[in-house]
C-alpha cells in the first residue's frame, strides 16, 4: 500500500538520522513522527479509540516484539507469556475482549516481569507495552513532535515496545558502557525498512 506523504517524509528523516547517530539509535522524537504519520490519536479517557492510527501503531509494536521473541525463548524456554500477551493485544484490537480484562492481565504480567532478571526480560516488557499501546495508544503530541526528550529521560515504565525490543536485540541501552552500536543500528534499520511499512499496510484507511 502506498505510504502517505507524511509517513514517507518521516521515514526519510529517520533513515538519515539513524545513519548519522553514533550509537545506532533511532531517537524518540523520530519515532514519534512515525507514530503521528500513521494516523490520528483518539481517546476516551484512558482508553484509545480504535481507528487506523491505533491499528498501525499497535501492529508496529507487536511486530517489534515478534522480531526479538527468540531472545526470550532462549532465556526462558518454558515461559510463553510474551507471545500470549501479543495474542491478547490482537484480540483486543479485534474487539474479542474488553478493556478492563486486558488491562488486568497486563498489570499482572508487568508484576511478573519485575521478578525476572537478564536483558532478555526487555522482550517481556516490550510485549507488555504492546498491550498498553492497544489499550491507550503511544504517547505523543502531534503539536510537539520536535520536543527533545530522549528515552533516557523517561522512567523505564514509559519506554515504548520498540525501544524495549531494541535493548533486547542489542543487549544494552544506548547510553550504557557497551552500547553495541552495530546490533542496535541493525535493529532500527529493520524497523524502518520492514516493520513500519508492514504496520502501515495493516490498516486500509488513512
Amino acid at each position: 500500500m502506498e505510504h502517505s506523504t507524511q509517513l514517507t517524509q518521516a521515514l526519510e528523516l529517520a533513515g538519515v538520522a539513524l545513519k548519522a547517530n553514533d550509537n545506532g539509535e533511532l531517537a524518540l522524537p523520530l519515532r514519534k513522527r512515525l507514530w503521528s504519520a500513521m494516523g490520528p490519536r483518539k481517546a476516551d479517557g484512558a482508553r484509545a479509540i480504535l481507528g487506523p492510527g491505533l491499528q498501525r501503531r499497535t501492529t508496529l509494536a507487536i511486530l517489534t516484539v515478534r522480531h526479538v521473541l527468540p531472545i526470550w525463548e532462549t532465556a526462558f524456554p518454558t515461559n510463553h507469556k510474551p507471545e500470549w500477551m501479543l495474542a491478547v493485544a490482537q484480540e483486543y484490537l479485534d474487539q474479542l475482549t474488553d478493556f478492563q480484562t486486558v488491562r488486568g492481565l497486563n498489570n499482572l504480567f508487568w508484576s511478573e516481569l519485575d521478578c525476572l532478571g537478564s536483558v532478555a526480560v526487555a522482550v517481556g516488557y516490550a510485549a507488555a507495552q504492546s498491550v498498553t499501546t492497544a489499550l491507550s495508544d503511544e504517547r505523543f503530541d502531534p503539536a510537539a513532535l520536535d520536543t527533545v526528550v530522549s528515552d533516557q529521560d523517561l522512567d523505564p515504565y514509559q519506554w515504548d515496545a520498540s525501544f524495549y525490543a531494541s535493548v533486547a536485540y542489542a543487549g544494552s541501552a544506548p547510553w550504557e558502557e557497551k552500547p553495541h552500536t552495530n546490533r542496535r543500528r541493525e535493529f532500527w534499520t529493520w524497523f524502518l525498512e520492514v516493520a513500519v511499512p508492514a504496520a502501515w499496510d495493516s490498516a486500509s484507511q488513512t
